[in-house]
C-alpha cells in the first residue's frame, strides 16, 4: 500500500491570532459527487470520514485507495487539533469523491479561519487554546 507524502500541520489555534475561532461548514459539488465538511478549531481533535458504502474498497489510482482518504484526514485534524466531520454523501467516480471531499474541507477551513465580526464564538465564551 503507497504510503502518503509526510504533511507537517500546526494546531490551527496557535496559527490563527486572536482566538477568534470559528467552526464552518461547506457542501462542494464535482461532477456526480457531493461531499460536505463541517469544521470546528476549537482545540480539540476529532476527525470522523463517511464513504458511500460502494466506495468503500475503490481506488483513485492503482496506489491510492480511497480509504486513504480518511487516514489523512485523521492525522490532520489530530495535528490540527481541530473537529472534522466530512461525508462524500453521494459519488460514483472514486477520483470525483476525493476531489469534493478535498474542496469542501479547505473552503470550510478557509471560512473557519476568517475573523469576521467581534466576540468568541463559543457557548461558553471561551476556546480552549
Amino acid at each position: 500500500m503507497a504510503s502518503l507524502p509526510q504533511v507537517v500541520v500546526f494546531p490551527l489555534t496557535l496559527v490563527v491570532a486572536d482566538e477568534r475561532l470559528a467552526w464552518q461548514d461547506w457542501l462542494s459539488p464535482r461532477a456526480e459527487a457531493l461531499a460536505r465538511a463541517v469544521v470546528d478549531l476549537s482545540g480539540r481533535p476529532f476527525c470522523r470520514v463517511q464513504l458511500p458504502p460502494e466506495l468503500l474498497y475503490a481506488f483513485v489510482t492503482p496506489a491510492f485507495p480511497v480509504t486513504l482518504l480518511g487516514e489523512f484526514w485523521r492525522g490532520f485534524a489530530t495535528r490540527g487539533r481541530l473537529n472534522l466531520h466530512l461525508d462524500v454523501e453521494r459519488a460514483v467516480d472514486p477520483h470525483h469523491a476525493v476531489e469534493a471531499a478535498f474542496k469542501a474541507a479547505a473552503i470550510a477551513l478557509r471560512l473557519a479561519v476568517a475573523l469576521v465580526g467581534g466576540g468568541v464564538p463559543s457557548t461558553k465564551g471561551t476556546l480552549a487554546v
